[in-house]
């Protein structure tokens, strides 16, 4: 059967609403007249034999000259290794030039631990500069207010601790923040 645009309209009918999962469990698993207990449906395309979607665009190795076609990643299963040299590459130039070995040491210390899980109890686990503005989010970093490069006394004050989304973590960094405490 030759599929066109007037068969597939006629074959293909709009699914049933589906209750999101919030409703679903307040309806006591009523899936549009299924009985109790029964897998929630989701709305899905008609399957029509031959026919299928590619979930993502092939896009061309990266490796210069090679014209492999990959779906996921940047390099072919042949350049692969190409991607990890990179990586180490870039790795091992910020080890040799910018990394603080004294700092990185306190990053891996038990009182380093055990203060930020301290901070990240203390501030409920919530990203305070967008509690500030009025979100929440969960906070994933701990950030020093006084960096340690600038006074390493004020290392494990809470005080000088604040927990921090990694979104927020990083307009810190990056001189973004506008607020008390922000930016280089």
């Amino acid at each position: 059967m030759l599929l066109s645009v007037k068969n597939i309209k006629e074959e293909y009918q709009a699914p049933r609403p589906v209750r999101s999962a919030f409703n679903f469990r307040r309806h006591r698993g009523n899936n549009m007249g299924a009985p109790p207990g029964a897998a929630m449906r989701l709305p899905t395309a008609p399957r029509r034999e031959g026919i299928r979607m590619a979930r993502r665009p092939f896009k061309p190795c990266a490796y210069p000259g090679c014209s492999e076609l990959v779906s996921e990643g940047r390099y072919c299963p042949k350049h692969q290794h190409k991607e990890k040299e990179q990586m180490a590459e870039r790795h091992r130039y910020y080890d040799t030039h910018q990394r603080d070995e004294r700092a990185d040491r306190f990053y891996k210390s038990k009182a380093w631990v055990a203060t930020r899980q301290a901070v990240l109890t203390r501030d409920l686990w919530l990203c305070q500069d967008c509690k500030a503005q009025g979100r929440l989010t969960p906070a994933n970093h701990v950030h020093h207010i006084v960096e340690l490069r600038d006074d390493w006394s004020k290392r494990l004050h809470m005080d000088n601790l604040i927990s921090l989304c990694a979104s927020c973590h990083s307009q810190r960094h990056t001189g973004h923040y506008e607020g008390v405490g922000g930016g280089q």
